[in-house]
Formats: structure tokens, C-alpha cells, sequence
């Protein structure tokens, strides 16, 4: 729950995001300003059926869960509670019948939030599931879930109409409990929302509450103040927001450490003082890159810990749940620098390209 101290950390956080904000907006490439607002703003769609996502809403919105991911990363109940925007858990496939499942107390919990209407709900699916599940897999499992729940207690996601929609807060806004999507084979598609998009959801993985988002945004903002090239006219603004943003982020503990320290040790800001550089491609990031940049000099937002890893982690210093978005786990790079790190960790690549370059050196020690 939202303690005093949280408030106080909130309104501190909108105080300096006003401030930040107006900077950003005062830049004639709209783009920058675009940039910046979609930190917060958007989510991709990640694990979400198409016909469910929200289609690229706030960070801080409602959000769909798979069980398998609350297993996978040990997350409790009480833990579960702190999503504030609202929580469906996803049974995927054969979650729901599941043998092993069924003496778990959580997972009775969560049944028995089947199409429920408060902050945690639960809901059934079948579909393609990493891209492992075949047609005939899943059409068995349908077939499978029918049986077992009856055709009658399963019934298709759909907005309610009865209640003013709100991609935030508790799940009311949408009533059923059912979701299936079976194509390929030799067989006609299974589909329950062919004509229907509900878009109720984002995706978990990409979670943050107001307070972590905020904290995100300060986190990139203050790495972007350190871009080459700022026009001189800003420089004051720049070394005031620097001085403000340092101001905040030193007294912000995570479990993995204080987000100043990330910041000024984060190779992005160590290679050279006082300059952003690109972590992969080691060169200085300009301001002009994070605007209408059609080259791969492109500035791009990077994940240390990629979002498709599924980690979902509990920090215990601040008592809630952190995604792949969390500021202490990303940072700018090129575009093309993203696209060579693909889903490793920083550390994964230099120690990938650290292999590369001593392959090179055999290579051309031979000739």
C-alpha cells in the first residue's frame, strides 16, 4: 500500500519530471519531446494476445500476468498486491487443469478470481505460447478445458459496458473469462475474439508503478543531459536540472544500490567525464540523436536485463514488484549499438566481443 513517504516521493518525482518535461518540450525537434513522453507513455506488446494489449498505454496500467511467470520468479501474494494499476493473471493452455497446480494454494487463490472484478483477477487462455505450442496441441487442450470447466462457465473477454472504461485500477471494466487462439494445421482457426478487441492489457514484463516510472524518467533524462552538442542557450537549464536531478536520485535506494551511483558508474557516463557515450560503439551520443535521426546513429532507450527474460523481481527496500522497467536497468545506446547487444546483458557483450577479439587476433597472427 502507499505509505506517507511514498507520497512525499511521488510529489517530489512530478515536481522534477514538470521541470524536466518543459526542457525537453522547449527544443524545436519534436521528436525529442515524443521521445521522452513515451518512457512513460507506452509499453510494447510483448506476451499479450494482439486482440487484449492496450495498444502501447501508460507503463503504470493494468497488466496481464502469465502463472507460469509468477512460478518462475517466486512471486507471492502479498507481492502481487503491490501492481496498483490492476493484475489479470493469465492461465495459459493447461495451467488451469493442471494436476500439479491443483493443491497449490495460490493457484486457488487466483481460481477463484476467475473473470473476478477487484485489483487481481484471473482469466483462461489458449493460445501459441512462445512459439512452442503446435495447432493440435492446443486444440487438444481446448477440447481438454471444455470438458473440465463446461462450456457454459467459459465465456469470451468483452468490455463492460456497464462501467466507464479505465486502462488503470481494478478489473471491472471487462467481464468473461475466456480467451482462445488456434490457427495453423490442416484444420479451420479456432479464434473467440476474431471480430472483437477487447484491449484491455498490457504486458507485466514491462510493468512500473507511478513512482518507478517517474524515477525512470529522471534516471534517462539526467544520462540525456550529459548528450554532446546541447545548444548553448540550454546550458544553463542543463547544468541546473543536473545539479536537481542529482539532488533527487542520491537519496534513491533500490535493493541493488542508489540510483545516482548507477548513473555515474553506468559505462554510458564513465567512458569519458562528463559526456554520454554509446557503451557499445564507445563514441559520444549528440543531442541530435535522440530527435529526427535517420541514420543508426539513432538514440534508442536499452535494457540491461532484456524484457523477453521474464524477470520480475521483488524490491524489498521500497516493498514492490520491478519489471524489465526499472531504472536501474536501463540506459541510452545508438541504434545500431541495441542491435548488436540484442538480448545480452552489457556485461554478456563485452564478454562475447572480448572472445571475438581474440578469435581476430589468432586469425591475423596466422597471415
Amino acid at each position: 500500500m502507499t505509505t506517507i513517504n511514498d507520497e512525499r516521493l511521488l510529489g517530489n518525482s512530478r515536481e522534477l519530471i514538470k521541470k524536466l518535461n518543459l526542457f525537453w518540450k522547449s527544443f524545436e525537434d519534436k521528436l525529442i519531446v515524443e521521445k521522452f513522453k513515451n518512457i512513460r507513455g507506452k509499453t510494447a506488446q510483448y506476451d499479450v494476445p494482439t486482440e487484449l494489449w492496450q495498444k502501447r498505454t501508460s507503463v503504470s496500467n493494468r497488466v496481464l500476468l502469465r502463472w507460469k511467470l509468477i512460478k518462475q520468479n517466486n512471486i507471492t501474494l502479498e507481492q502481487l498486491k503491490t501492481f496498483h494499476g490492476g493484475v489479470c493473471v493469465d492461465f495459459v493452455n493447461e495451467d488451469f487443469i493442471s494436476t500439479v497446480n491443483q493443491d497449490d494454494k495460490f493457484f486457488q487463490y487466483l481460481k477463484a478470481q476467475l473473470g473476478g472484478n477487484d485489483m487481481i483477477s484471473s482469466m483462461i487462455s489458449i493460445r501459441n505460447e512462445d512459439g512452442s505450442s503446435s495447432s493440435q496441441f492446443l486444440r487438444d487442450t481446448y477440447d481438454k478445458i471444455v470438458k473440465v470447466v463446461g462450456t457454459e462457465n467459459l465465456i469470451p473477454i468483452e468490455r463492460n459496458a456497464k462501467v466507464a472504461y479505465s486502462g488503470f485500477g481494478k478489473n471491472d471494466v471487462w467481464k468473461g473469462n475466456f480467451y482462445y487462439s488456434i490457427r495453423g494445421g490442416q484444420q479451420n482457426s479456432i479464434e473467440s475474439h476474431k471480430d472483437s478487441l477487447p484491449q484491455l492489457f498490457n504486458p507485466a514484463i514491462s510493468y512500473a508503478n507511478e513512482l518507478v516510472a517517474n524515477e525512470l524518467y529522471i534516471v534517462l533524462s539526467y544520462f540525456a543531459l550529459f548528450a554532446e552538442n546541447m545548444p548553448k542557450d540550454k546550458l544553463q537549464s542543463v547544468k541546473d536540472l543536473k545539479n536537481e536531478c542529482e539532488n533527487y536520485l542520491k537519496v534513491r535506494n533500490y535493493d541493488e544500490g542508489n540510483l545516482l551511483d548507477y548513473c555515474q558508474k553506468h559505462p554510458t557516463l564513465s567512458y569519458q567525464k562528463g559526456v554520454l557515450m554509446d557503451a557499445i560503439q564507445i563514441k559520444p551520443i549528440r543531442i541530435e540523436y535522440f530527435g529526427d535521426c535517420k541514420t543508426t546513429d539513432r538514440c534508442v532507450i536499452c535494457h540491461n536485463q532484456a524484457a523477453t527474460k521474464n524477470i520480475i523481481t521483488f524490491d524489498k527496500k521500497n516493498n514492490f514488484l520491478l519489471s524489465s522497467s526499472n531504472p536501474m536497468n536501463m540506459f541510452w545506446s545508438m541504434h545500431l549499438s541495441n542491435m548488436l547487444q540484442q538480448d545480452y546483458t552489457l556485461t554478456e557483450y563485452y564478454l562475447e566481443e572480448d572472445k571475438r577479439v581474440e578469435k581476430r587476433r589468432k586469425l591475423l597472427s596466422r597471415k
